[in-house]
């Protein structure tokens, strides 16, 4: 098959990038696996859409080798016709790079997939989804239960009422963020240094106010969610592991520090993840990473999930070769979400 990645950066790959993971499984399976940067996309008078793609050549052995090669200039890059392919993962972070130019025209991969889904292209994940599920709203709405208090504001007046009725521990972080970057713990009734903070986030977009969570020092659980539900790796192990931060680290993200450990999920946690599932399926969000302190939901990561990696670290599960198996199966329909 001819299978398309769209991505932020080349130089940002590493071989333990879950896109690295998956296009090298791809890749040694011998399907025609390109990479082109969101930002080096086109569409023709006939609709047809392109890319400048970069093709490692055929040989290398290792993830290493291949990530490698991906980043080298000497990389063969290519005009490709995307709208030819069998599959198109959109894999670009827009909070990534060029946030605030993002943020005033949208994500470019998005438009583009939908039209390249309206030639019969499976696109993953789905462009309308990914528009839908890219701001908070998309989980208030559906699972206000399931969260802690949360606001978007740009309004520090709103924001510091928001804080003051919740008359306890809160979080503050930009909407466009990543990767734990951003994010600052306040304590109840806090008043010092808040108004900086929320004009800092301000300046580069939304910010989101959450309730801080109970139990929330002991670490969050990272659950990869596929067509709906997590991977059932053996018997009661599940595609899930913990973020524990360092001591006096109140994020747990691996970008900032934090680190993995295996976990189980309980009777209540399989219940809540079910529930967001039925949610993802429908909206075409095939591979997404799920964010949970014990019942509660923190976000969803649509765009650029990671942790294939850490699962085979922690497990030795090749999470890559199964999505693969049920991409070659057919079980992800192109034109629509379809899974």
């Amino acid at each position: 098959m001819r299978i398309t990645f769209i991505i932020g950066w080349a130089g940002h790959q590493q071989a333990s990038t879950t896109t690295m993971w998956l296009a090298f499984e791809g890749y040694r399976r011998g399907h025609d696996i390109a990479f082109v940067d969101y930002l080096d996309l086109s569409m023709d008078p006939s609709g047809e859409v392109w890319g400048k793609a970069r093709v490692p050549s055929p040989g290398y052995s290792t993830r290493g080798q291949y990530a490698a090669a991906l980043r080298s200039p000497e990389v063969p890059r290519r005009e490709r016709c995307l709208s030819d392919d069998a599959i198109v993962f959109l894999r670009n972070n827009p909070a990534d790079r060029m946030s605030s130019w993002v943020e005033k025209v949208g994500n470019p991969a998005i438009p583009f997939g939908r039209l390249l889904q309206r030639q019969g292209v499976a696109v993953i994940n789905d462009p309308a989804g990914l528009a839908e599920a890219g701001h908070p709203g998309y989980l208030l709405t559906r699972i206000a239960d399931l969260m802690p208090p949360t606001l978007l504001s740009r309004d520090p007046v709103r924001i510091e009422r928001f804080l003051r009725d919740l008359d306890g521990p809160a979080v503050l972080k930009p909407l466009a963020g990543y990767g734990g970057f951003g994010v600052f713990y306040l304590q109840r009734n806090q008043v010092r240094n808040v108004r900086a903070m929320i004009e800092t986030l301000a300046s580069g977009g939304y910010v989101v106010a959450q309730g801080w969570i109970p139990g929330a020092h002991e670490g969050d659980k990272r659950v990869l969610m596929w067509r709906g539900r997590p991977l059932e790796l053996a018997p009661g192990r599940w595609s899930a592991y913990l973020r524990r931060g360092n001591a006096g680290e109140h994020r747990h993200n691996i970008h900032a520090g934090g680190r993995p450990y295996p976990c189980e999920l309980g009777p209540q946690e399989i219940k809540v993840i079910e529930r967001v599932g039925g949610h993802l399926a429908k909206d075409g969000l095939a591979l997404v990473g799920l964010d949970l302190i014990a019942e509660t939901v923190l976000e969803i990561n649509i765009f650029c999930p990671g942790g294939l990696h850490n699962l085979h670290a922690l497990y030795g599960f090749d999470v890559a070769a199964h999505i693969w198996g049920d991409l070659e199966a057919g079980l992800i329909s192109g034109g629509s979400n379809g899974f």
